[in-house]
This record gives C-alpha cells, sequence and structure tokens, in this order.
C-alpha cells in the first residue's frame, strides 16, 4: 500500500502493532462487553484499554501509509487494481463461505453488495482508504506547491474545522472518515517532507505518545464515571478516530519509529505487508460478530480473572490465522492480480494517449 517496493522495518514494526491494537479493540467493541451497573471493574478497565488502542492503531495505519505515499510522483494504476482486488476478493469470498455454510441467506442484494464492496461499504475502512489511495496524486500535488508556512497554515485550518468549529464533525460518516483521512495524509506529507522527527531521538516521541496515550486512558476513565451513554446498559466508553488524544498520542509514536534504529528485516516487512488482508478477513461485516460473539464466545469471559490472558491469546490468535489464510492467497493470487492489473494498466495507458 506504500508507494516504494522497499520497507524501512522500524516502520513495518509499527504497522504490524497497530494491526494488533486494532484487532484488540475490535475484542473489546465487538464481543458484546455490556456492563448493566455503573460500578467500575478491573475487566471493564482492561477492556477500555483495548478500545482506545484501536482507534489510534487506525490513525497510525493510515499515518504510515501517508508516509510514504507523499513521497510519491503519481499514482500507481496497478497497486490500485490489486488493492481493489484484494478488497474483491474477500467480500465475495466471505459472502459465499457465510452462505455455503448457513451462517447467512443468500439474497441478490448480499450478492450485489459483495460485488461492489466499496460502494456498499463492507469494510469503512477499506472504502475510505482506497479513495485516498485514489486522490494521493492530487493530495500530492498540491502539497508540494505549498511552502512549509502554508503547509502549516493548511494543517492549522483543517484542525479549527475538525476542533474548534467541528464543522466536518457533523458530516455524513462516509465523508467524515474520508476527509479524516486526507487530513492525516496531509500530516503524514507534512512530517515526510520537512523530516521533523529528526530534532528528537526516538526515546522522546516514544515517551511523549506513550504520556498521551495513558493520558487518553485516564480521560477514559472519567468518562466511564459521569457519562451515561445508554439508558438500560453501560458499554466501554467509545472514542472516534478524530477525537484530539487519539490524534495526538498516534503522531509522537509515529516520529519514534521512524527515529527508531532497526535493521531490516524480512520476516517483519513480510508479516507487515500482510496487515490490510488481516484486516479485511477478520472485520467483515459477515465475520465480525460472528467470530468474537459465536465463534470464540469472548463475552463469556467479561466477569472471569481470565478475561485479559484469554484477549491476548485470542488477539494474537486472530493475527496469525488471518495472517496464514492472507499468505495463503497472496502466494496462489499474487501473480494472477499482477497480471490483471498491469493489463488495466497498460489499457489506462493506451486510452490515456489517445485522449
Amino acid at each position: 500500500m506504500e508507494a516504494v517496493k522497499k520497507r524501512d522495518s522500524n516502520i513495518e514494526l509499527l504497522r504490524m502493532i497497530a494491526m494488533l491494537m486494532i484487532i484488540a479493540h475490535h475484542f473489546a467493541v465487538h464481543g458484546g462487553f455490556f456492563f448493566q451497573n455503573r460500578q467500575i471493574t478491573g475487566n471493564m478497565l482492561f477492556l477500555q484499554w483495548l478500545s482506545i488502542g484501536g482507534k489510534i492503531g487506525v490513525n497510525l495505519f493510515v499515518l504510515i501509509s501517508g508516509y510514504f505515499l507523499a513521497a510519491a510522483s503519481e499514482i500507481r494504476i496497478q497497486k490500485a487494481v490489486k488493492l481493489w482486488l484484494q478488497i474483491f476478493f474477500y467480500s465475495v469470498v466471505i459472502y459465499l463461505i457465510f452462505c455455503l455454510t448457513g451462517l447467512t441467506g443468500f439474497s441478490v442484494r448480499g450478492l450485489v453488495e459483495a460485488l461492489f464492496p466499496i460502494l456498499s461499504k463492507q469494510w469503512w475502512f477499506a472504502s475510505s482508504y482506497f479513495l485516498l489511495y485514489l486522490l494521493s496524486p492530487v493530495i500530492n500535488r498540491g502539497l508540494r506547491k505549498l511552502s512549509q508556512k502554508k503547509h502549516l497554515l493548511l494543517l492549522a485550518v483543517l484542525a479549527v474545522f475538525w476542533y474548534g468549529i467541528p464543522v466536518f464533525t457533523w458530516l455524513p460518516e462516509r465523508l467524515r472518515d474520508l476527509l479524516w483521512f486526507v487530513f492525516l495524509y496531509c500530516i503524514s506529507g507534512y512530517l515526510r517532507r520537512y523530516n521533523s522527527a529528526e530534532k528528537q531521538k526516538a526515546g522522546t516521541w516514544l515517551t511523549i505518545g506513550t504520556g498521551l496515550l495513558l493520558l487518553s486512558f485516564g480521560y477514559a476513565v472519567v468518562l466511564l464515571n459521569f457519562l451515561v451513554r445508554y439508558q438500560e446498559r453501560y458499554e466501554t466508553a467509545y472514542f472516534q478516530t478524530w477525537q484530539i488524544l487519539m490524534l495526538l498520542t498516534a503522531i509522537p509514536l509515529l516520529l519514534g519509529f521512524v527515529r527508531l534504529k532497526v535493521k531490516n528485516n524480512a520476516l517483519i516487512n513480510k508479516m507487515a505487508a500482510a496487515s490490510f488482508g488481516i484486516y479485511l478477513i477478520h472485520d467483515s461485516n459477515y465475520v465480525r460478530y460472528f467470530l468474537w460473539r459465536d465463534l470464540l464466545k469472548s463475552v463469556a469471559y467479561r466477569d472471569s480473572a481470565a478475561l485479559i490472558p484469554y484477549a491476548i491469546a485470542m488477539v494474537m490468535l486472530v493475527y496469525l490465522v488471518c495472517l496464514a489464510l492472507e499468505n495463503v492467497r497472496s502466494a496462489l493470487l499474487n501473480s494472477t492480480f499482477s497480471g490483471l492489473s498491469q493489463n488495466v494498466e497498460r489499457r489506462f495507458k493506451k486510452s490515456a494517449d489517445r485522449i
């Protein structure tokens, strides 16, 4: 999903961590952990910790991708097609598996939605991410025309619309998600272009990021005590990716890993490259609740002393199983996907030359 083939293992390590945070978040928010009383428990706090991490993980994932894509000179049609084919493959295959196993009923509408996963938003993140990739050359072209001061001014104006006069937060969900990704992309572009991370050591940035993560958790505990989000039940406090603490925590973590010295590691790079596929497999609209509630029965551990070790084990299990499945898909279909994407790219270039 980056614009360059060579991967830095320090940032790829962060991509892996971000995906683990996202899976842990899904364990917490999709596992059915509803608390019907207001008494704060250790398990509730643990689940709150996991739910916060996922929002930061999403921001990290987009910031990392933007950090690489911001250096690209133009969009790669072949890469865009391969990305779409990956989304399309998992959308159709997962739908057919659930139909054939009787886990869901077949319908024309369901089939159409599976065939058009971006438009039907089978994955909110995948839809917004794919559109961001298509927009990336336009964004890059605009950002390159800005001086450092004007780039900072652009970020300040966007921040005002997110936080000062929160216009963007009132927009429809799909448009809001895309605009948030564009904001993150512009931040990554600034960090990449002006190499802001060079001014501080990795440990400084990571310390700042850790401190903000703890502050976010403290704020969540306050919400658990004073904010009623449901009339009849109380769930862990829910953070949005665009909330200020989620952003401020992700940025120094990215800068810290940019400065972190990690030797090029083929295993880390290969595992990180599968991250998008891991997300598609475990968080499909069909898989999501079946996985955490029916198959793993996570809610059974809501009040158990074994919740923490169980959560860690299940998050790692889901990660490794999805990693294996994505590697199988990659080994079997990458050559086919490459051939199709190259064919589309050739046709596109011929059409562009005629025009």
